[in-house]
């Protein structure tokens, strides 16, 4: 009998309809009968809206939801990032009787069975991953970032604020959005302790947040997987962001060519009405096939019909650097 297959993403109430169309995603992609168990880490209600995600199936497909306290609530939400992005830490140890699970940013569409990635052995390292070609265009411009008062630039602020080896971390730093996490590694050296405190001494000095705790303390202990598997839509209006580097060139063409998975950074999201690139369509497509299709439509069309009103301008919904 196959091993199951446990996916897992962490969210608030404003996401359980995301969920659903992620897990219809990975349904309709999934070859054969092989289990599939949707984990999601919940900061929310108990309401209608979470018993029904509770509930979804869709054919090899179950969700289970798991209600998480979060140590790190009070540091609070960063423009459109909440702050249930720091659940990330308690996922090994929530999911205490699980090995392995394929972590999922609640903002990506699967287009290829996800089986293929799961299947990647880990041995003794902590995670699979991708590596973050805008974040790393950054580095190798010395564009200046800022956090609150704090302005940096990469070059200085993985190894001052972060701790990590330059120029080591050019080839290293990942995207935090989909990861096959080594639960048991994790487990082993109390990531979860480690993460909460990283974030409670730097937080507002971060950049990234949970993304730079990931590759801080997993630094040396992960090993990269085919590009395809975490692709950010920003490389469909600028495949320029590989700059001179050949090999990220490679990757990056490849991404743009053949995605397995999508991945919606920065605010503009496909379920926002401004939102206009590739995928965003495919997106719909799934999303017409959930339980919550009335909401997103009916949110969709408020969210345009706000921005056409002049006592209400449209606020930049994205964030000056793409997560």
């Amino acid at each position: 009998m196959s091993e199951t297959i446990n996916v897992v993403s962490v969210i608030d109430a404003n996401y359980i309809a995301q969920i659903e169309v992620i897990a219809t995603s990975i349904a309709a992609h999934a070859k054969g009968d092989r289990r599939i168990v949707y984990h999601v880490l919940y900061q929310g209600p108990d309401d209608e809206a979470a018993r029904r995600l509770a509930a979804f199936r869709r054919g090899p497909l179950e969700v289970v939801l798991h209600p998480t306290s979060n140590p790190l609530a009070s540091i609070g939400q960063r423009g459109y990032i909440s702050s249930a992005q720091f659940l990330k830490f308690a996922i090994a140890d929530t999911l205490s009787d699980i090995s392995k699970a394929l972590f999922l940013d609640a903002d990506v569409l699967v287009l290829k069975d996800v089986a293929e990635l799961y299947d990647t052995q880990l041995g003794e390292l902590s995670a699979a991953v991708v590596r973050d070609p805008p974040a790393m265009r950054r580095y190798r411009e010395d564009e200046i970032m800022v956090v609150g008062e704090n302005r940096f630039t990469l070059r200085t602020y993985f190894p001052e604020v972060l701790g990590l080896p330059v120029p080591d971390i050019y080839d290293a730093y990942f995207n935090a959005g989909v990861m096959l996490l080594n639960l048991d590694q994790l487990r082993h050296d109390r990531f979860s302790d480690s993460a909460v405190d990283m974030v409670r001494r730097l937080h507002d000095r971060m950049v990234w947040r949970d993304q730079d705790v990931f590759n801080t303390l997993l630094f040396g202990k992960t090993m990269l997987v085919d590009g395809r598997w975490n692709v950010l839509n920003s490389l469909f209006w600028n495949p320029a962001v590989a700059g001179d580097d050949p090999e990220m060139q490679t990757m990056v063409e490849q991404q743009r060519r053949d995605p397995w998975l999508v991945h919606f950074v920065s605010g503009l999201k496909p379920w926002r009405a401004r939102a206009r690139y590739s995928f965003k369509p495919v997106w719909w497509h799934f999303a017409e096939q959930t339980p919550d299709i009335r909401r997103l439509r009916r949110d969709h069309f408020w969210d345009a019909f706000v921005r056409l009103l002049p006592l209400f301008p449209p606020k930049s919904s994205a964030e000056p650097y793409e997560y």
